[in-house]
């Protein structure tokens, strides 16, 4: 079956403060965090979709486990985690973690790359 809207966006980005970044890693004349910064890439993703034509939620409250039941019962196309790590001046590195089930997957990301 074959998407015919825009999907539903659960953001979710992290709320850890105490992960600060590195102190060269300067924000506005200061030393930033995790929580700061990814609410600051949710705030623009969030733009984004919008543009594009999807519903989000951009959920900068609570913990974990309320953005996961709130996402669900939504219920979200996708629901994206933003994440980093501090750097521990040894690792630099990403990873993407994803859980798909059937063709929605493929359908929304053609539906989001086609919208103007």
């Amino acid at each position: 079956m074959r998407v015919t809207r825009m999907p539903k966006v659960f953001l979710s980005p992290e709320d850890r403060a105490s992960n600060v970044y590195a102190s060269s890693a300067l924000w506005n004349g200061k030393t930033t965090n995790e929580k700061e910064q990814m609410g600051r890439c949710a705030d623009y993703l969030e733009i984004a979709l919008k543009r594009c034509g999807c519903e989000v939620i951009n959920a900068q409250y609570g913990g974990m486990y309320d953005r996961v039941r709130d996402s669900n019962a939504w219920p979200a196309d996708l629901h994206i985690a933003l994440h980093t790590n501090g750097f521990n001046g040894l690792n630099v590195c990403f990873a993407v973690a994803e859980h798909v089930t059937g063709d929605s997957f493929n359908d929304i990301a053609e539906m989001v790359n086609g919208a103007e």
